[in-house]
């Protein structure tokens, strides 16, 4: 129940997020495409000079794409893109990350993951 409840609150504040960041933007358009193998660095580099918080994310994310567990890693880019002051680029790279790990969700759907199905499911439920 407390995982539900946790899966709902994330699921609406990146909602919220993404409505904020995309009335704020000068541009309607989409984030830039990143690859999962430059992600990592990518993050590093964008999130070098943050908040501690901001910086444990980004660490718990990047230990999640290691092993792979990509539903994990959606999870937390989606709470890391709901983190306050975040700067242009940090937003940027966080919402293109999250487009190449869903992605990589629905590719492991498609060949019967089921975490893949459950996370990609309650994302839709609770976007």
């Amino acid at each position: 129940m407390a995982t539900s409840t946790l899966v709902t609150r994330i699921f609406c504040t990146l909602g919220l997020a993404i409505l904020l960041a995309g009335g704020c933007t000068e541009s309607n358009s989409p984030p830039p495409t990143i690859t999962i193998e430059s992600l990592p660095s990518s993050l590093e580099k964008a999130f070098a000079k943050s908040t501690p918080d901001a910086k444990k994310l980004v660490s718990e994310v990047l230990d999640q794409l290691k092993v792979p567990d990509y539903a994990v890693a959606y999870s937390k880019l989606q709470t890391l893109s709901a983190t306050s002051n975040l700067s242009k680029q940090q937003s940027q790279i966080t919402a293109a990350g999250l487009l190449t790990v869903h992605n990589l969700l629905l590719s492991a759907q498609s060949k019967g993951d089921t975490s893949a199905s459950q996370t990609l499911d309650a994302y839709r439920k609770y976007k």
